[in-house]
């Protein structure tokens, strides 16, 4: 029986939006999680959980992978921004609204 767990982080603060990494940090890192989904043994236990001002787990370590994976599809709050972002989207209590089509 394998023990172990991975947990995957993924800073969400205002610097992911930044376009230095193409299409975007937040973006790269979200396809690099997906990636590594796709290649873990399913018996191996993976957790998500973001970051910025606060952290907030979005999955527990488990080996159902679609949860994770469905998790990490999903726009993740971004707390640091008031207003919107260059991506379209703006915060309010908590979640985050696509502004864009």
């Amino acid at each position: 029986m394998q023990r172990a767990s991975v947990v995957l982080v993924t800073d969400v603060s205002r610097s992911m939006p930044a376009t230095d990494v193409s299409p975007t940090r937040l973006a790269a890192a979200r396809q690099a999680a997906l990636s590594f989904l796709d290649k873990v043994p399913s018996e191996l236990r993976v957790g998500l959980l973001t970051y910025s001002d606060v952290a907030q787990t979005l999955q527990t370590p488990a080996t159902d992978h679609k949860a994770v994976t469905q998790a990490k599809r999903l726009r993740v709050p971004i707390y640091t921004v008031a207003l919107g972002t260059p991506d379209g989207t703006i915060t309010l209590r908590g979640q985050t609204l696509n502004l864009l089509p």
